[in-house]
């Protein structure tokens, strides 16, 4: 039985896609089986994993979620539907795997309704080995954020430390009340977290309070902030996360934190014990 994590907001530019990256590597450096899904078409997590998706893998998270349309010479934007596992990479880190998007998932818009239950049914038939799925969304509302938060358990809400980086956040609270009501009635919000946070602005620690003011709709906030690190922000250009590129650092430091804060409050421990391992003859 493995957990999904919907990580979201209906703002741009909180870090969503960093919030994924680092703890879904986190998670899986302490031996979780993880999987990452970018469900955003600027496919700023795949970027940040891999320089050429389509040299690696041609098939993106777009052939498993959209119907086979055809352009104006007749050809097939998106060849044929294909399963979730045909999707699956892998990265430079053991036990994390990545299912890329670029911009063909845009198409996913000018599906029907009914295209929100894709991903949820691909999940549950091909990622039955992952421990943890982290859904990195994309910002505006649509049949790709409504995908994602039908497929989750929980969704996780990254909030930029400043008042702009706020604007979205009772949006999503909104939407994901209506989702959890209409279609997903499992859907909790496993909390907001503060990142960008510049300790030496008052506008963040306002930001912080602001977010803590939710709490009658929002249940929870972590209590470890991700500070604005330019080691956070370096690491995608090595396409590794900031615990191998800066294991050392203070936002490795906080990214353990935080990674661990979550884990508890998904009631896992912050170290998997590993199973005795079987030998290669065994199944």
């Amino acid at each position: 039985m493995n957990i999904t994590i919907a990580v979201a907001n209906q703002k741009g530019g909180v870090g969503k896609s960093t919030v994924t990256r680092e703890l879904a590597a986190t998670c899986a450096l302490s031996g979780y089986n993880v999987l990452m899904v970018d469900c955003d078409p600027q496919g700023n997590l795949t970027n940040s994993w891999l320089d050429d998706l389509e040299s690696v893998n041609p098939i993106t998270l777009a052939h498993v979620l959209i119907r086979p349309t055809t352009n104006g010479n007749g050809k097939n934007e998106v060849n044929s539907m294909q399963s979730l596992s045909t999707a699956m990479v892998s990265t430079q880190i053991p036990n994390l795997d990545l299912v890329g998007t670029d911009y063909k998932l845009v198409a996913l818009e000018k599906e029907p309704p009914s295209t929100i239950y894709r991903l949820k049914r691909e999940l549950k038939e091909h990622a039955e080995n992952y421990d943890l799925i982290f859904l990195d969304c994309p910002p505006h509302l649509g049949n790709a954020l409504e995908s994602a938060l039908t497929a989750a358990d929980f969704l996780l809400i990254p909030c930029a430390a400043a008042a702009m980086g706020l604007e979205g956040l009772s949006q999503l609270i909104y939407t994901a009340e209506r989702v959890k009501i209409d279609i997903n009635p499992n859907l909790k919000i496993l909390g907001a977290l503060l990142n960008l946070f510049k300790t030496r602005r008052v506008l963040a620690s306002e930001a912080y309070k602001l977010v803590k003011a939710q709490t009658e709709i929002l249940p929870y906030v972590f209590n470890q902030v991700l500070n604005d690190y330019s080691e956070i922000a370096e690491a995608p250009s090595f396409k590794l996360p900031v615990l191998v590129t800066a294991p050392n650092s203070k936002a490795a430091e906080q990214i353990r934190a935080v990674t661990s804060e979550m884990l508890k409050r998904l009631g896992l421990p912050s170290q998997k014990k590993l199973k005795t391992a079987k030998s290669k003859g065994a199944k």
